[in-house]
Formats: C-alpha cells, sequence, structure tokens
C-alpha cells in the first residue's frame, strides 16, 4: 500500500549546504592601506596580518570595504580578504557564511573600527565575511492562544530535536534558507498534523499551529435578576466568556443559560471572565446600550458531566452611566457576494461580544457602539462566494466617535491542480493555485483528511508544489494512503514572506478558528481569506 512517505534525500526540500569548511589554508593578502577618506586613500600601509582558515561552501564571497581604508589582498581561492581598519564605517562582503574559501587577512591598517567589514584596527575577517550571523536556529512552537507545544518532534534538514518546556528548540549549522517541519497531536478526539514552513532565513523563527492541546469545558449556568428586563425581539442579551486559553459567547433568555464553554489547554482549570451585555435594537440594529456587567468564574475539569458553576445572578436594569458613540466609515468590495457586517466589543480578557452580527452589507456605514471598561472595538465585513471561497477584513483598537474606518474585502486565491474530485494522488502529483490578492506573498495550505483528524499545513511563498517536496520530521508523518481528502488555501494577513508569518507573536488571524468572529488575544487590524476547498482521494 503507498504510504506517501518522504525520502530522506528530499526532507525539507533543501539540501543542507552548511560550510563545513575543507581546511585549506589560504595564501596571505597583499597589505592593505590605511586612508583618510575612501576617496583620497592616501597614507602609510599598515602591518600584515594575519592569514586566517577559510572554509568551504556553495560560493566564493567577496570581503567588505572599510569606509576609509583600501582593501585587502585576494586569497587563494575564496574571494577578496577583509579589509584594513581605517574607516568609520564599510559594507559587509558578500557570501558571509556560505562563501567559498575563505581570502587571507590583509594588512593592518592604522584608523578606527569599521563597522561592518573588517575587524577593529586591522579589518581581520575570515572569508571575506561581513558581519558574523549565527547559523543556528533558536526556534519556538506556540499555539493559536500562544501556550507552548513542549515535546513536539522538529526537524530542520537531516537534524531531529524535540521543543523543551518552553516549547522552544536549538539546531545547529543551519544553511541560510532552510524549511522546518514538525508534528502536533493530542488524544481527544484523537489527532495528528504535520506542519512545514518552507523557505525560511531568520533564526529566531515562532512556528505557530491553531490546535495543540485537549479541549475542556465545564457547564455555566447564568440567569439574570427577575423582573430586572424585557426580554423581546427588540433586545439582546450578550453574554461572552473569555480566558487565555479560550473563548465563546452566547444570547440569554428571560429563565437563562447554561453554557459549556470551551479551553484548549494543558491545565484541566480554567479562569473565565463573563461579560453581559444588554442591548436595545431595531431591526438588528443597535439603537442604545441598557446595562453591562462582569463576573469572574473559576472552574475545573474533573470529567464529571454533573459538575456546574452558577455565578450571582446578573442585573439587567437601565444603567445611565453606559457611554456610547458611533462608528462610520466604507467597504470596498472585491466580488460583493453574500456580504455582510460585523462590530464585536473585544475585551483584554479574551472575550467578544457581537453587538452587529453579520447584517447585510451597507456602504457607507454607521453604528453605534459601547465604551467599555477593558473593551475596545472591531468593525468587519465579509464576503461569501458560491464556491465557498471566504474572504473577511477586520480593523480593530477602534473607539466610539472613529470615523474613516474604511475597508477593503481581499480576493480569496483559486485552487488549480489537482482538479476537483482528483483520483490517485501520489508525492508526484502537482498541487498549484494561483491569484489572490497581489499584497499577500506568503500562504498557508491547508491538507485535511476526510476520515480522520489528521492532516498538513504548508507555510510557503511557492504557488506550486509536490506532496513529494513535503517531507515532515525525515518522513515521521505522512498523508494516509487510500484516503479522501480536502485542500484550501488560505491567507493571514498580507505577509511578505514565510519570514514575516513567522514572526514574534505568530502569523494566524483573529479570525482564523471562527471565521465569522474574532478570537483569541487581539493582534490587531487584518484579514483572512479561505479559497474554494478542493477533493482529492490519495493513490492506495
Amino acid at each position: 500500500m503507498l504510504t506517501l512517505e518522504r525520502s530522506l534525500p528530499a526532507l525539507l526540500g533543501i539540501a543542507l549546504a552548511v560550510a563545513c569548511g575543507s581546511d585549506t589554508e589560504p595564501t596571505k593578502g597583499s597589505g592593505g592601506s590605511a586612508g583618510s577618506s575612501a576617496n583620497n586613500p592616501g597614507g602609510e600601509a599598515g602591518d600584515a596580518g594575519a592569514a586566517a582558515a577559510g572554509k568551504a561552501g556553495a560560493s566564493g564571497g567577496h570581503g567588505g570595504t572599510a569606509g576609509a581604508g583600501a582593501s585587502g589582498g585576494k586569497g587563494a581561492t575564496g574571494g577578496k580578504g577583509a579589509t584594513g581598519g581605517g574607516g568609520t564605517s564599510g559594507n559587509g562582503g558578500e557570501g558571509a557564511s556560505e562563501s567559498g574559501a575563505g581570502g587571507s587577512i590583509g594588512d593592518a591598517g592604522t584608523g578606527s573600527s569599521s563597522v561592518n567589514g573588517g575587524a577593529n584596527d586591522g579589518g581581520a575577517s575570515d572569508g571575506g565575511a561581513g558581519n558574523t550571523v549565527s547559523k543556528d536556529v533558536h526556534g519556538k512552537v506556540i499555539d493559536f492562544w500562544g501556550r507552548a507545544l513542549v515535546g513536539a518532534p522538529v526537524a530542520i534538514g537531516g537534524v531531529r530535536v524535540v521543543t523543551d518546556s518552553d516549547g522552544k528548540f536549538v539546531v545547529p549549522d543551519v544553511a541560510a534558507e532552510y524549511d522546518v517541519s514538525f508534528i502536533v497531536q493530542w488524544d481527544n478526539p484523537l489527532s495528528k498534523y504535520g506542519w512545514i514552513y518552507q523557505g525560511l532565513t531568520r533564526r529566531d523563527p515562532t512556528l505557530q499551529v491553531f490546535r495543540a492541546f485537549n479541549p475542556h469545558s465545564v457547564a455555566i449556568e447564568v440567569h439574570p435578576v427577575e423582573n430586572s428586563a424585557p426580554f423581546t425581539d427588540d433586545y439582546r442579551w450578550l453574554l461572552g466568556f473569555g480566558s487565555s486559553s479560550g473563548q465563546d459567547n452566547i444570547t440569554g433568555g428571560g429563565s437563562g443559560v447554561e453554557r459549556n464553554p470551551t479551553w484548549e489547554s494543558p491545565s484541566t482549570s480554567n479562569d473565565w471572565t463573563l461579560h453581559s451585555l444588554y442591548v436595545v435594537r431595531e431591526s438588528a440594529i443597535p439603537t442604545s446600550y441598557r446595562a453591562y456587567d462582569t463576573r469572574n468564574i473559576h472552574v475545573v475539569d474533573t470529567g464529571e458531566i454533573t459538575d456546574k458553576q452558577t455565578p450571582d445572578p446578573i442585573d439587567l436594569a437601565v444603567q445611565p452611566a453606559l457611554t456610547t458613540g458611533n462608528v462610520s466609515g466604507t467597504v470596498t468590495p472585491n466580488a460583493g457576494t453574500d456580504a455582510a457586517n460585523f462590530v464585536f466589543v473585544r475585551f483584554t480578557s479574551g472575550a467578544e461580544l457581537p453587538v452587529l452580527n453579520g447584517v447585510a452589507r451597507t456602504t457607507p456605514y454607521t453604528y453605534l457602539v459601547p465604551s467599555l471598561a477593558n473593551g475596545s472595538i472591531t468593525v468587519a465585513s465579509s464576503e461569501t462566494q458560491g464556491d465557498g471561497s471566504y474572504a473577511i477584513v477586520h480593523k480593530d483598537g477602534l473607539a466610539p466617535g472613529a470615523t474613516d474606518v474604511n475597508l477593503t474585502v481581499p480576493a480569496p486565491t483559486t485552487l488549480s491542480l489537482p482538479l476537483n474530485t482528483a483520483m490517485d494522488i501520489d508525492d508526484d502529483t502537482e498541487f498549484s493555485f494561483a491569484g489572490g490578492d497581489a499584497g499577500v506573498h506568503a500562504y498557508l495550505v491547508h491538507i485535511e483528511d476526510q476520515a480522520f483528524r489528521d492532516g498538513m499545513f504548508i507555510v510557503t511563498a511557492k504557488k506550486q508544489f509536490t506532496l513529494g517536496d513535503l517531507p515532515i520530521v525525515n518522513g515521521e508523518f505522512h498523508i494516509v494512503a487510500g484516503q479522501n481528502h480536502q485542500w484550501w488555501v488560505e491567507t493571514h494577513g498580507k505577509p511578505a514572506s514565510v519570514d514575516a508569518m513567522a514572526a514574534p507573536g505568530g502569523f494566524a488571524d483573529d479570525f482564523s478558528l471562527m471565521r465569522d468572529r474574532p478570537a483569541g488575544p487581539i493582534r490587531g487590524s487584518g484579514s483572512l481569506t479561505s479559497s474554494r476547498r478542493f477533493e482529492f482521494t490519495t493513490a492506495p
């Protein structure tokens, strides 16, 4: 049976191009001379510097030039040696870590230290290197909520390591450009996913996933103070639960509501903040805000379905002190199909309250919003196409009175190959997609097994690939043969590169988990798109 495992030589789609060094001793270069300026390199020649051993690499590089010093001599097999001192600044040489056999060290200059070229007062460098860049990769793996993943297997090149108690890992002596892959799994329900970030160059990647931990929940029963408010179609009692590991919301009724908000964490206990807002509406549009309150609720998931927390009843009587104001702006559509507008109050607790929940888009728009403690306003607009492709754009951190909150809905990508419902997909089948917003230069490809909680995520700048290009942790993870799958492409904001998607804090947009409402820590304004989903069946 075909398992679509990746071969080790193709691991992560790159060859390990670290400079191991040939130990060939280069000859000493000719002496560099000191000078007063780049355009008038006069002055006495400095003393000769000592020769340095070069390291074999992918290509030869040139030494940096010190701003005012003359350059050192050529080495035996590599590029030019490092520059002599004498300038206040210089430019670093090309091919720092991956250069060819190093040139010899030029004669010492007599001027002050250079900034990017050689070392102080002598311009000494190995193989014409400019700034020294560590070849070690110090990374971290986190989930959507920013929690560290412990014990996750990670691979770069042929090196496999495991994340520590802080979700961190170190892989030494990594090529200038590299792929990193890792495996995420949890057991409730049994789930396993392979992740790969392609074409990284940064030495400090933060690798974010959506899920990584078992879910927990405890029932919470919430009641209003008796006869404190009317309950008709013109009123809406919004309840939002927020925490550092999960969030939820629901609309309450006159008799109260019971909810099991879920959090994802290694801990079986959680601290919820419950936010209650009573809204007066007309045709689903808020016209006033009647009452606001909060509760702090500690829960412990013991595994017993009888567990329940019941906070003190919430008074929904009129609070005349609530401050409100309008937010207004315009929406520029992409295709305009099934278009909707949203307004949320978001809190530092992680909770959100949908005060305007998916009403038909109007533009320009003006909506009444409240000013609440530890809260800010998010305005969003979405489109869903007939083929299922989706886009939403949002602006965060707003306050009542904000004007010119203008939104432009981005275009989703379009899947090309393999064609929808294709059969016998194997390691050599080409996958490709096209289009999308012109400002996006890195993407998230999602492949999902339709029978099991199993799949693959690819963070990449490439719009074409094969499964054989994507080995996960030395072939420890693979897409299962003979199974039906779906695949689609997402964009999260407008990243300039895969490096940008591996920046501190992660890449995931606030709307990643729910699509039509935000979740998690407030990361700021952005957008999310998702292409149409294609189906395929792997070869047996």
